[in-house]
């Protein structure tokens, strides 16, 4: 009979049995795991870059790459794809009718910068012209004009954000949508199911008055928790058909104070940017609106004519709409090019279209933040600023925005030309989100888009690769290997 002593021992040997046991079990089974998941990475990533960060992690570190493929990888659109159809189907009549009314009223502006052929293929409706536009630089100005404008509604008003937080903000906005309801005036919500966590007591009272809401998810709900691709970004206000506005903001407290910036339009614009509303609310509610105002209004006899085109893209269009549209603006630029991004990790393209830029005379300027907002953020810094030897190598420079956090997306080319909208400079925003931006052709506007931008870049300071070599060591390795996450940013 074994002495307790032996005893003892067996009961240990069973234990380190069983722990190694368990321990190469699931080895093999998350290397298992990550072979199958490499292989739908390498049918579906989206760049070449992509694609061998998932393939090569998958399967050499599988214990940490899958759960973050699980967070950060690629999801099946079939399904997404098919629904849309089926709407487009619904949806393509009304889409019709508004390009024709353009035609007729004699709306559609012809003075776009760029290859008009890309143009006119890239964007799903014309650029109109007749269009008035106010520049709103800051949280205050922006919620006091959107406030006002939901205030003053008749007949609809369209809200969608990536972020709707149950603040003072959020609770102002509840309370202007309860009041319009509540007159009568038709309101509906979209907001981002990942992007947006929010009570039901916050949303009871504005369903009790008959404002209805939906979250765009376009994963399953047994799986969303784990996806964050693919979220619907775009920020669109649109009052009665008439006025909307667009911009970087999500409604929340923060922005009152960060620095961030919308727009307002009104004019035939107005009806092209309520299009992607239109096809969002289908997919989300399983339903069409019918009552929207499709009749353009222009303002020219006001002696407001600025040129807006409705910019959306998504991960569904068949090719990257946001883009191929930006190269464009790049590779025509003539005298400057500022760029203002919370997140600034473009791909190797499109930093060879701005090196191309600089080479050429045109002056690049980049503004990112020094403040940031979350983990994501931080790691899109200093991912940032593995760019800087290649752009300031070719004449370009970049910015940081010193206090508060900067949270702007807005694309200046030479005098007459912006981009103004939800995405940002990054991978993310040109291949997996659902982004909406206003592209605006006028020197009145954009001299102020100019001078706004020259006030925050006074605001800011100048980084080059000689701040970046006098770093410690490891603070070096932490940029570069930021750099590698580029894909997923």
């Amino acid at each position: 009979m074994p002495s307790p002593r032996k005893k003892s021992n067996i009961v240990r040997t069973r234990k380190r049995s069983r722990k190694y046991i368990l321990f190469w079990s699931a080895l093999v089974s998350f290397h298992i795991i990550g072979f199958f998941m490499s292989l739908n990475a390498l049918m579906s990533a989206r760049t070449p870059q992509g694609t061998t960060a998932w393939v090569l992690a998958l399967n050499t570190v599988p214990f940490i790459s899958v759960p973050t493929y699980l967070v950060f990888g690629e999801v099946d659109f079939e399904e997404y794809i098919e629904e849309k159809q089926i709407y487009a189907s619904q949806i393509e009549p009304t889409i019709q009718r508004l390009h024709e009314t353009l035609e007729q009223q004699n709306l559609i502006a012809e003075t776009f910068k760029g290859s008009a052929a890309l143009r006119d293929t890239l964007l799903p409706l014309p650029a109109t012209r007749g269009n008035a536009a106010e520049l709103l630089p800051d949280g205050p100005k922006a919620f006091e004009s959107i406030f006002e404008g939901i205030s003053q509604a008749q007949d609809y008003v369209l809200i969608q954000f990536f972020t709707i937080a149950d603040d003072e903000v959020g609770s102002e906005l509840a309370r202007r949508l309860i009041e319009r309801s509540q007159a009568g005036v038709a309101c509906y919500v979209i907001y981002d199911d990942i992007g947006t966590k929010v009570s039901d007591d916050y949303l009871a009272p504005m369903h009790q008055a008959g404002v209805q809401s939906v979250s765009f998810n376009v994963v399953p709900q047994w799986n969303k928790l784990f996806r964050l691709n693919f979220r619907n970004h775009r920020k669109l206000i649109v009052v009665d058909g008439h006025s909307a506005w667009i911009g970087g903001m999500n409604v929340k407290a923060d922005y009152m104070n960060w620095r961030d910036t919308m727009a307002r339009f009104d004019g035939p614009v107005v009806q092209t940017l309520q299009v992607s509303f239109l096809q969002d609310w289908a997919w989300s509610r399983d339903e069409v609106l019918e009552d929207l105002n499709w009749q353009p209004k222009s303002h020219s006899e006001q002696g407001q004519d600025v040129a807006v085109a409705s910019l959306p893209s998504s991960p569904t269009d068949g090719f990257e709409r946001y883009t191929l549209f930006l190269l464009d603006v790049i590779h025509h630029a003539e005298e400057r090019l500022w760029i203002a991004s919370p997140y600034f990790v473009p791909d190797d393209v499109i930093v060879r279209a701005l090196q191309a830029a600089a080479l050429r005379g045109v002056e690049v300027k980049i503004l990112i933040p020094d403040e940031t907002d979350t983990l994501i953020a931080r790691l899109a810094q200093f991912a940032a600023w593995s760019y800087i030897r290649e752009l300031e190598a070719a004449g370009a420079e970049m910015f940081q925005y010193t206090s508060p956090f900067m949270h702007q997306k807005i694309i200046l080319s030479d005098n007459d030309y912006c981009i103004i909208g939800s995405a940002n400079f990054d991978n993310r925003s040109f291949r997996l989100n659902f982004e909406l931006s206003a592209v605006v052709s006028d020197r009145a506007f954009n001299r102020q888009v100019t001078e706004m931008l020259q006030q925050d870049f006074n605001n800011a300071t100048a980084i080059k690769q000689s701040d970046l070599d006098g770093q410690g060591f490891w603070e070096r390795v932490r940029v570069r290997a930021s750099r590698l996450a580029a894909p997923v940013l």
